[in-house]
């Protein structure tokens, strides 16, 4: 979410009367809701719920909040409550309320900033600032460069694109090319892959931009948009065809993004040793590479597990005498008991990952990074969760999707992770065990 759009976001809940007496629930699953959750909780407000009609994503939790339908809300006429809408479907979500007796005065329905106004004038707007971003990437790079734009946020999405990259380059024989991601975040993930030009656009509105402008002019653009579905771009509803007859992420991106066909593989890069630098993390932490074990609770696209299950592993890996920390880079990402927070930068996280005993992850675009690590990954996934057409594993398994072949993958179900804990620590040996 972009700076505009964020500000919209907490201007619209800051004028919600006595927000932090009210049971709030947010209505659909989408990239919003964990944001907008995260600015309720630090508010202080209580968010009871999120309310989705797909029974694939019910029981499944985001940000530690539980997914369920509209029907299991009890009391839903109480005017304490109030319903949080935030998606292109507002008009028939609203509806649905309203016919189950909600006060019209107890739904909030969010417009960000792109549903608010869709005049002509602002679209023309944006095709000339995006025309303007593309004119200062030529005056930089040259006007025979190949501008490579990475639309979306996602780390994973990132580290996918650079295993796919080379296949296509070749393919099309382009050598003078500009990689174009919009966080620090991405560009050291695509640093990664040791690439000649990376990009990092200045503020996230500049993508939006110059897609406007290349859908305006493509045959002024020598720009490629990688990615297998963007809000702005024609070919949208490729998205739903996700994990349609188990298509998985890979392939999503071989198919639709890079169309290199199915022969063509992930090609994991080759690291560069930056011992020193992995040192110094190692020596910060005070790591005992035999006994630390990293674990990544935090995800920001797909569903969560419950803290209770993360305190309950803590606990008992510690007692087999390992060493814990948790992948966590700030405040809102806070250490599991038991454990101390470490962060360390994503362009030397497979080589320190390497370094240790072991990483415990929830699916997520960091798992994707610290793939290629050399030590016991264990990657869960929550059984009850789906995307579009599949299962959360079926879509983003990292064997599957061919980044590894030695990750641990397991799906845990929220009902029952006591279980999913015995087989986490079935392969992780008590230390003092040799």
């Amino acid at each position: 979410m972009d700076r505009i759009a964020l500000d919209s976001l907490q201007m619209q809940l800051r004028n919600v009367p006595h927000l932090k007496k009210r049971d709030i629930y947010l209505f659909g699953v989408n990239n919003q809701a964990r944001e907008t959750i995260k600015i309720l909780v630090k508010w202080g407000a209580k968010v009871c719920g999120i309310l989705d009609n797909d029974f694939k994503k019910q029981g499944s939790y985001i940000r530690g909040i539980r997914v369920m339908s509209v029907t299991s809300v009890r009391n839903i006429t109480n005017r304490r409550k109030l319903f949080v809408i935030d998606s292109p479907y507002w008009r028939e979500m609203k509806a649905q309320l309203l016919s189950m007796g909600v006060d019209e005065s107890s739904i909030l329905v969010v417009f960000l900033p792109y549903v608010l106004d869709n005049r002509l004038s602002t679209h023309v707007k944006a095709i000339f600032r995006g025309w303007k971003i593309y004119r200062k990437l030529q005056a930089k790079y040259g006007k025979s460069s190949y501008f490579l734009l990475c639309p979306y946020t996602g780390t994973g999405d990132i580290y996918l694109i650079g295993t796919l990259l080379p296949a296509w380059l070749r393919e099309n024989n382009i050598s003078d090319y500009v990689l174009i991601v919009p966080t620090s975040a991405c560009r050291k993930v695509a640093s990664l892959f040791q690439l000649p030009k990376i990009h990092q656009l200045e503020n996230l509105a500049d993508i939006t931009y110059l897609i406007k402008y290349y859908l305006c002019c493509p045959d002024d653009c020598k720009m490629k948009v990688l990615n297998d579905s963007w809000g702005e771009v024609y070919t949208n509803p490729t998205e739903w065809i996700r994990g349609l007859h188990g298509m998985n992420f890979t392939q999503m991106f071989t198919r639709f993004v890079f169309d290199t066909g199915e022969s063509a593989c992930p090609e994991i890069p080759k690291f560069l040793p930056e011992s020193n630098r992995v040192k110094k993390v190692l020596e910060q932490y005070h790591v005992i590479p035999s006994k630390c074990i990293l674990l990544s609770p935090y995800a920001n696209t797909l569903s969560d597990i419950t803290m209770e299950f993360w305190e309950r592993l803590s606990d008992s890996l510690v007692k087999r005498g390992y060493q814990l920390f948790t992948n966590s880079s700030g405040e809102e990402e806070p250490p599991i008991p038991n454990t101390k927070a470490m962060f360390f930068p994503l362009d030397i996280a497979p080589q320190a990952v390497s370094k240790m005993a072991g990483f415990i992850g929830l699916r997520s675009g960091f798992c994707d990074v610290v793939s290629a690590a050399k030590t016991r990954k264990v990657i869960l996934y929550d059984k009850d969760a789906w995307f579009y057409n599949s299962t959360v594993y079926e879509y983003f398994s990292l064997n599957k999707m061919g980044l590894c072949d030695d990750a641990i993958e397991i799906e845990y179900d929220n009902e029952s992770w006591m279980e999913t804990i015995d087989v986490i620590l079935n392969n992780f040996r008590r230390t003092n065990d040799g």
